[in-house]
């Protein structure tokens, strides 16, 4: 049963969601309404959505993330939450895995069309390094309107940036 619902909820934003909405899916159906499983995944699903509203600055548990970037060579890569989705940043970190070359790492907040660069870091050839955020807001939110991008450049061929982070809302 619980499948049935949230297949049908697929299509619903959540900021659109509401008990009308739960109703209309169950009216025309061979569900029986007053079947104890079926409210109970109506009751569960509305106490998801109020604790993601009513506490949408904290971390989902179960939700942290390593996502890395690999470059081979001057490039442009992301971190952009999908949708509603926010994400909060901890840290970030490159390692330079080119044995003869240097490589220079711009972070930036983007809408995609305009940055604004937050931190930039020279990477020595085989070594790694954390981005200093420590002037930053902590910890660092983004967006799927304005999200994380990473600018490498140098003579490297081989960058790998990590960013450790955990989604805080859906």
């Amino acid at each position: 049963m619980h499948e049935v619902l949230f297949r049908a909820l697929q299509g619903i934003k959540i900021d659109d969601l509401t008990v009308s909405n739960l109703d209309d899916l169950v009216k025309n159906s061979f569900v029986n309404k007053s079947a104890a499983d079926l409210w109970n995944a109506a009751a569960q699903l509305n106490t998801a959505l109020v604790m993601s509203r009513t506490y949408a600055t904290l971390p989902i548990p179960g939700t942290e993330a390593i996502a890395t970037n690999t470059f081979t060579g001057a490039g442009q890569g992301t971190l952009q939450p999908g949708g509603s989705e926010v994400f909060d940043v901890y840290a970030i970190s490159a390692t330079n895995n080119d044995g003869a070359n240097a490589g220079d790492l711009a972070v930036q907040l983007t809408d995609g069309v305009t940055g604004v660069i937050l931190q930039t870091q020279s990477i020595a050839a085989l070594a790694s390094a954390t981005v200093d955020l420590s002037g930053l807001p902590r910890p660092l939110r983004c967006l799927n309107g304005l999200y994380l991008a990473f600018t490498v450049t140098g003579d490297t061929t081989d960058l790998t940036v990590s960013t450790a982070y955990a989604k805080c809302s859906l």
